[in-house]
């Protein structure tokens, strides 16, 4: 089978995450696979060893001569609708699906175009929370089906050798972005603190947000007196992600989500397979997630003062940290990127007829 992927940016984002790995996995069955991104943010290395099948082309003439050459029999656009249209008019034997990962309402606006949909098979979405979004939104004109996003291989194994300390880690993951609510984040560590004074706080993530943002970060930790209870990783390669979170994990810490909206939650898996109990907003998409009590603690959306005891309950009890870890490490094995594919692979065949 040859496919194609499409997403406007190539950087270190959890869409590529997602396209990266599907990829690992057909290119090992055997499929024809390559990525087209519109523009470069750095985030090539992360699809060694293939990197070769990832093209970055800015121009639509470019991008349609990948088209044109490699003649993909389906094209998957993630919450990139830019070139639906014209691979209709000139590649009519291409079938096109649409995958929705974002919440964000300026970046849906095309699915409200009914003929935008009439262009493509189907839909593709990570939740069954963000099926019922989008569903709100096309009025059931198109065929929307949940895929959910998978785990590689190396995420459930264990890190020899990762050093144990005294000081627990509270970690979050994500751009510095109004929607993912860092500032938040940031106040929770102000306050924490002031009861738990061994606590730490990492930032991971951010480094292609604005500048002005990066700033605003460091006068943030200034005025709250976090520098020396802080650290910031601009950016992680992915495959060393577990090996940090299982740091995280032996340190009695906890990851922590303050988003204010979701339509899966990688990270917070990724963080789940590696041992991290949860501290996240009850939104529907983690719901499926994450079971609240058990693989960590769900508190109401936007209310800090409910995320800030919860942390504190965690971080400060060794029994509850580890039992609710553990029990995250185990529902995050049920999220394995090979049977991710499989049922990706069964969608495609079932919409060519043959299931």
């Amino acid at each position: 089978m040859k496919i194609l992927f499409i997403y406007s940016t190539l950087s270190f984002g959890g869409v590529e995450s997602v396209i990266r790995d599907r990829m690992q996995i057909l290119l090992n069955e055997g499929h024809e696979v390559w990525s087209l991104f519109f523009k470069d943010r750095d985030g090539l290395p992360l699809f060694i060893p293939f990197e070769d099948r990832v093209k970055v082309f800015p121009s639509l003439d470019e991008q349609l001569k990948m088209i044109h050459d490699i003649n993909p029999e389906w094209i998957i656009h993630f919450d990139t609708p830019d070139l639906v249209e014209e691979i209709t008019r000139q590649f009519p034997n291409s079938k096109q699906i649409y995958e929705v990962h974002t919440t964000i309402k300026r970046n849906l606006v095309a699915v409200k175009n009914n003929q935008f949909i009439r262009q493509l098979r189907a839909m593709v979405v990570p939740s069954k929370a963000q099926a019922q979004l989008v569903d709100s939104i096309t009025c059931n004109q198109i065929p929307i089906h949940v895929i959910p996003n998978g785990l590689p291989d190396y995420f459930f194994h264990p890190y020899p050798g990762v050093p144990k300390i005294n000081e627990p880690v509270v970690f979050w993951i994500g751009r510095l972005e109004t929607h993912k609510n860092w500032k938040g984040f940031v106040d929770i560590g102000s306050q924490v603190i002031e009861q738990v004074p061994n606590a730490r706080f990492w930032l991971i993530g951010g480094k292609q947000s604005l500048p002005e943002q990066h700033q605003m970060l460091w006068v943030m930790l200034k005025k709250l007196g976090l520098i020396d209870h802080f650290r910031w990783f601009p950016e992680v390669p992915r495959n060393r992600m577990p090996q940090l979170m299982q740091f995280v994990a032996y340190s009695g810490g906890c990851f922590l989500s303050t988003s204010r909206s979701e339509s899966f939650g990688l990270s917070i898996l990724e963080a789940m397979a590696s041992g991290c109990p949860i501290v996240a907003p009850r939104l529907d998409a983690l719901l499926e997630l994450v079971a609240d009590g058990s693989e960590g603690i769900l508190y109401p959306p936007g209310d800090l003062n409910s995320a800030r005891n919860s942390v504190i309950r965690l971080i400060t009890s060794q029994n509850t940290q580890q039992q609710m870890g553990e029990a995250a490490r185990k529902r995050a094995g049920s999220y394995s990127v090979n049977q991710v594919v499989q049922q990706f692979l069964g969608l495609l065949i079932s919409l060519d007829g043959g299931g």
